[in-house]
């Protein structure tokens, strides 16, 4: 072989090794999202990046997450999702259907990185996806890559069941219970009474 053409293989061979290396194996982050309306949800982080390289974040995009257009304003975010223990400091919704998870500053992720906490979700123009959708977690790089990575991924889920009060027959039912135990005791108080005399 010709000595030049054996160092571009090589080079081509050590590249291909560092970009594998540099995809996530089992990044396994999950944002599960509770739709609670068109327009708002509850959103859960968990997980935790397993045999990611180290690398810098500015922000996690779900992507095609939202229905609808995007005005860029009046969407709230309240909660306490953390990364790293670095905090979410709010969203941006992108015309895409994309939904940014921001941070503060970049977030230096490394492996076992745990994602944790609750969010409320409201958006003004956008509608959340429907129930049962689900994609991608993508990770928006500040410095090292150009082409941002997959390291987890999003579902939206009907809400869970609220806790159902006692129906009014329930209720009832409970009352007359204690109401005949009221007039079976004034009844053996009468009878105690009558025949001390």
């Amino acid at each position: 072989m010709f000595p030049g053409l054996q160092m571009r293989l090589l080079l081509a061979t050590l590249c291909a090794a560092c970009v594998a290396t540099l995809q996530p194996a089992d990044a396994a982050l999950l944002f599960t999202i509770e739709r609670t309306s068109d327009s708002t949800g509850k959103v859960t982080g968990s997980g935790s990046l397993d045999g990611v390289v180290p690398f810098n974040v500015g922000n996690l995009r779900l992507e095609d997450a939202l229905d609808g257009a995007d005005d860029g304003e009046g969407d709230t975010y309240d909660g306490t999702l953390s990364l790293a223990a670095n905090d979410v400091t709010g969203i941006v919704t992108q015309g895409s259907g994309d939904l940014d998870f921001l941070f503060a500053s970049a977030v230096f992720l490394s492996p076992n990185d745990a994602l944790t906490g609750m969010a409320m979700l409201t958006f003004n123009t956008e509608n959340l996806g429907a129930i049962g959708s689900s994609g991608d977690v993508i990770v928006l790089s500040e410095s090292m890559f150009s082409d941002p990575l997959t390291i987890g991924s999003w579902q939206i889920v009907a809400p869970s069941a609220a806790e159902v009060p006692l129906p009014m027959s329930g209720a009832l039912l409970v009352g007359g219970l204690l109401g005949a135990l009221a007039v079976g005791r004034r009844r053996n108080l009468a009878k105690s009474r009558s025949g001390t005399r």
